[in-house]
């Protein structure tokens, strides 16, 4: 994902010139006294702010090693004994 970023000032100065590019998918970081504070992002409108809040938690989750074949075969026939 390619971002931008600016400063809050400028921000406050050109907010709707932002709005208008986040409308169009341009995505923003923005930084205050050179420190990144704040993402500034396009969302879906017909996205509930609960189901957004959920993808943002599934792009933190950490995945791990897929678990072979092999030993979903020795978990089904060890509970079979």
């Amino acid at each position: 994902m390619n971002y931008i970023e600016i400063s809050s000032s400028d921000l406050l100065h050109r907010f709707t010139d932002y709005l208008q590019a986040v409308s169009l998918g341009q995505h923003f970081i923005i930084s205050v006294d050179g420190v990144r504070r704040a993402r500034l992002t396009p969302v879906l409108p017909e996205t509930s702010l609960d189901a957004h809040d959920a993808l943002e938690a599934m792009k933190r989750m950490h995945t791990s090693a897929p678990v072979s074949h092999e030993v979903i075969r020795s978990w089904i026939e060890e509970g079979r004994q």
